[in-house]
């Protein structure tokens, strides 16, 4: 029990020390490649994507149930030390409320703060469409290799030993490889703190701080509700993490002097080109082990 009321604490302070050290002084914010037509169009269609398949789950699913059931002494010490018997259905709505409320708003509040902040309330707009078709790449990337992968969730084995009572939809008891609200949590709060780090807003730091200790709450709260295994909430804070800072990076590079205004960018630019503009204000982001 003192494990389980210690972790959160433990993933916060883990999203702290790996953050950057300190705000630095505001400077003028940096320019990114933005295509807004090409952004909207990806953003929704793979947004559409993921609430179709959501509606069509049940004829979705494998009909032969899961491919992945097998279970594994690493999943089960960590469930058997986290997961919090009687209390699924609440912890489990908890963990919707972070997932699909708290981490968009909070995520979509520090862009506009830090926007305003740097006098630039224009950029929000921008900012706010790129962590959002971020986190529509991740949703769909999630949603197929969970149908792919068809792995069996801690739930429904510990029901049918008797260690377990919770109920679910029948369609989800087999979604369990890899963790979607993680991956979601994760996806949101790295590319809020890429376009963060890019733009050169000063309270970057607090960006990756507050952004991945409310993720790995969500990681820690879908074990606990007995919905996944730790594995697939690692795999979802890689796989988000991942989306979060390469689809910034790659598709929406720092623009140079001279370069077309955003909205009209082209689709050429190099990795090459993009790192140097990353480390003009003495910062870097490293990633390595969060949860």
């Amino acid at each position: 029990m003192k494990l389980r009321l210690a972790f959160p604490a433990l993933c916060a302070l883990a999203a702290v020390a790996f953050a950057p050290a300190a705000a630095s002084a505001q400077t003028a914010p940096r320019e990114l490649s933005v295509n807004v037509p090409v952004d909207l169009a990806v953003t929704g269609g793979l947004g559409a994507l993921w609430i179709g398949s959501e509606l069509a789950k049940s004829s979705l699913v494998p009909s032969g149930g899961c491919r992945w059931c097998s279970r594994n002494s690493f999943d089960e010490s960590v469930r058997n030390a986290l997961w919090i018997p009687g209390a699924e259905k609440r912890i489990g709505l908890l963990a919707d409320l972070n997932g699909f409320l708290l981490v968009p708003a909070l995520a979509y509040g520090n862009l506009a703060f830090l926007s305003q902040d740097a006098n630039r309330p224009s950029y929000f707009w921008k900012d706010a469409l790129i962590v959002t078709e971020v986190a529509t790449v991740a949703a769909a990337l999630n949603q197929g290799t969970k149908f792919f992968v068809a792995r069996e969730r801690p739930f429904v084995r510990n029901k049918a030993v008797g260690a377990s009572s919770t109920s679910y939809n029948s369609a989800d008891e087999n979604l369990s490889f890899y963790s979607g609200h993680t991956s979601l949590a994760f996806s949101m709060a790295a590319a809020t703190g890429t376009v963060a780090q890019m733009r050169g807003y000063r309270y970057t730091p607090y960006v990756w701080a507050t952004g991945f200790s409310l993720a790995a709450f969500v990681g820690y709260l879908r074990i606990a509700a007995d919905k996944h295994y730790m594995s697939d909430v690692l795999v979802g804070a890689a796989t988000g993490t991942a989306a979060g800072v390469l689809i910034p990076l790659l598709f929406h590079p720092i623009r140079k002097s001279g370069d077309a205004p955003s909205g009209m960018t082209t689709r050429g630019f190099t990795v090459q080109n993009i790192a140097p503009n990353l480390s003009t204000q003495g910062a870097t982001v490293t990633f390595g082990g969060v949860f």
